[in-house]
Formats: structure tokens, sequence, C-alpha cells
């Protein structure tokens, strides 16, 4: 029992606060709300720890626990002498609980305070804590730009609920040109394709292409996305908050312009805009440069396929390779096949390297023997170009097209 005694002891000073509160029972003798009853108990003690949190300062009497919203805490009591539970928790959704380890989220910034009040046969005590949700960082979710880290320059991108996917939620982030974001941040080039409205100067789609929507086929009816902004950097999908993937996007290089020199990089961004090797074709057959992160359709297949420029340094993202075609000597990247990519255009196949035919390519050095890729399918009779294409000789060799 004194080690029992001792851990709670120190349990209750790294997570809570504790202090005696009224343990009177009812003048007619029944049980209290908490369950004390006239009969008294043994010694009681309550606290609590808190799971979730980004940051628990213990420094003070009272903890504070804190993160960027939603934030989701469960709270777990460390207690002896108490078998009843009643939370209070201020801005939290739920605002009470009498369960014992409640789960509450907080969606707003501000400072909140949480209130455990236990009892059991020999009275009630109660243990306080506080509880701060941060204005969001980068990449963070928002509903106006009070809920960003203004401090920092940040402000709330897709406020308005009208972006597509992910983005619906909104994001906290900055524009940036050439430099400006935060470490562990990176500026991403997201307006790559889009051509300016001749009347406003601006980076918004023409009316066609944004009721085309992005490359996943979803309609947008604001474009306020489409431009160069700081973007969480990531390595996994674990890194990105609910409703962003961790995957590769066009990171400007240091003084680089919109449009400009760039890298990939893996960044927290939502699933909008195709990727190397995804179709970009609109509805009518035209290639759409505006549907790729890179700002390239190449007019490949029945569908296009978003590719880049690999001639000089914006190299290839990871599942990509730059390969050279025969014919025009054109540098693009060209999506490796696997069971993560598989080939569906019916125009294309997963091929290996053969220079063969104004369509047939060849690749850099450094992938592994056999490696196939999403390649204008090579064919001998019209049956195996039905009924997207036609097999067509080209440069001394027949692809489907």
């Amino acid at each position: 029992m004194r080690g029992l005694a001792l851990w709670l002891a120190i349990s209750a000073v790294a997570c809570s606060t504790s202090e005696s509160i009224d343990a009177s029972v009812p003048p007619d003798g029944g049980p209290s709300e908490l369950g004390a009853t006239p009969d008294g108990g043994g010694a009681l003690t309550s606290a609590f720890t808190i799971i979730g949190c980004s940051t628990l300062d213990t420094s003070t009497e009272v903890p504070k626990c804190s993160g960027p919203p939603p934030l989701e805490l469960t709270f777990v009591p460390i207690t002896a002498g108490v078998d009843t539970f009643l939370w209070t928790f201020t801005g939290g959704e739920p605002g009470t609980s009498q369960a014992i380890t409640p789960t509450v989220r907080w969606i707003k910034a501000g400072v909140y305070a949480v209130q455990l009040a236990a009892g059991g046969p020999g009275g009630t005590i109660s243990a306080a804590s506080t509880i701060r949700v941060t204005t969001g960082g980068t990449g963070d979710p928002c509903g106006d730009s009070s809920e960003c880290d203004v401090a920092a320059g940040l402000s709330c991108l897709c406020a308005g609920g009208d972006c597509p996917g992910g983005l619906a939620v909104g994001i906290c982030t900055r524009a940036c040109n050439g430099g400006g974001c935060a470490p562990g941040e990176l500026c991403a080039d997201l307006e790559r394709g889009v051509v300016a409205a001749p009347d406003l100067g601006s980076t918004d789609l023409g009316p066609s292409d944004a009721d085309a929507g992005a490359a996943d086929g979803g309609g947008t009816s604001s474009n306020v996305w489409r431009g160069t902004f700081c973007l969480r950097a990531c390595t996994a999908g674990t890194d990105c908050r609910t409703g962003l993937l961790c995957r590769e996007v066009p990171a400007l290089a240091s003084g680089a312009t919109a449009g400009g020199t760039f890298t990939w990089r893996q960044a927290c961004f939502a699933d909008v805009l195709g990727d190397v090797g995804d179709a970009c074709r609109t509805a009518d057959g035209q290639v759409a440069n505006d549907r790729c992160l890179s700002g390239r359709c190449d007019p490949l297949g029945a569908r296009g396929a978003c590719s880049a420029d690999c001639s000089t340094t914006e190299l290839c993202p990871t599942a990509a390779s730059c390969a050279t075609f025969t014919g025009a000597l054109i540098h693009t990247c060209l999506r490796r096949c696997d069971t993560t990519h598989p080939c569906t255009d019916p125009l294309l196949s997963c091929q290996e390297p053969d220079a063969a035919g104004s369509l047939g390519f060849t690749v850099l050095p450094g992938d592994p023997a056999h490696t196939q890729y999403c390649a204008p399918r090579r064919c001998t009779l019209p049956a195996e170009c039905d009924p997207a294409g036609t097999c067509t000789p080209l440069g001394g060799a027949s692809f489907c097209i």
C-alpha cells in the first residue's frame, strides 16, 4: 500500500492538482450525487492523466495541456477510494461526462478549464487542469483565419469550404514565392499549368476548366488554392492531419518564383491534381495541364498522362523515371508499373524500355533490370487497340494511338 500511495502522489503532481471539496451528504442520509454515504470510508485521492497533448506543462500547480485544433484528448483518472466520476469540460464536446475515461474534442482556439469531481464511500474530492487549444500551424485545419497563427503570418485558405477534397475543411498556410516558409515546411507551386485570366491577371481557372475540376473528377467552385503556398513537409501519412496525404509536390527552389525551377518533395496536401501517370484529358479530349501537379499533361494514350520535364534539374518523383522518346527526343517522366500503380489507359501498357519506333523510349540508368513503365502500347493487329484507338505504324514500329 505504501508503494501505491507514493505512486498516486507522484502522478497527482505530474498530471493534475487535487483539493478536497465538501464531502457532506444530504440531510436525509442518502447518497450524494457522487456516491458519498454517511458511514464514510478510507482516505480519498484523485488525479488524472491526459492522453493526446502536443505539450503538457507541469511547471505550475495546475498542469496545462495544449495542442492545435481539432484537439481530441482522453482523460484517465488515477484515484483511490472513489467509484463515481463527474467531469466538466468547458468548451469541449461533450461538456460533461460521467464516464470513467471520457474522450473530448475542442475545435476553437482558446483556454479551457477541466474539472473532475470523484466520489466514494468516504466523500468527494476534485482535481483540475487547463486545456489550451492553440492557434493552428501550417497545415492545420481551420474554419476562419482566427484559428490560424496570425502572428506567424498564417491565414485560413479555403475558409469558405468551397475548395475540393481535403481542402474543403480549410488549411492554415501563408503565400510564398521563392521562400518565406518556416523550417519543416516547403513552398509548393500549386498554380503550375493554370493560365491567368486575361481580364483579372489572376491564376483562377477559366469557366470550362473550372467545370472540369481536378484530376479525380471532382468539380471546384473556388480556386483560391491554386497558388504558391507553404505546406508541412512529411515522410509518412501519419505526419499529416486527417484529409491530407503525404504526397510529392513541386517544391520551389530558394529564390524561384511560380512556374520556375522545382524539385519533387513530400508534403501534406489534399488528393487533388494528378500525380505523374494520372489521366489528365478533359471530357472532350483536350490536354489539360492544369489537372496535373507538375503543370504538364502529355498527349499519351486515350486519357493523357501527367508528366514533367526531366531534361533539366527537375527530376521525376520517386514512382517515375526519366524517359526519352526516340522520335521526338522529348525527355519526360514515365510512371513505373507495379501493384500500386497499374497502367489502366486502354492505349498504354506496362513495357520495358525499347527504342524501336517513334514512340519507343529509353530510360536513364539506375532502375533494376526488367523494370516496366506505362508507355504507348505496341501492337501488330488493329484489334489490339480497339475500341479506343488504332494500330498505327510510326517510325518502324506500330503503336496504339
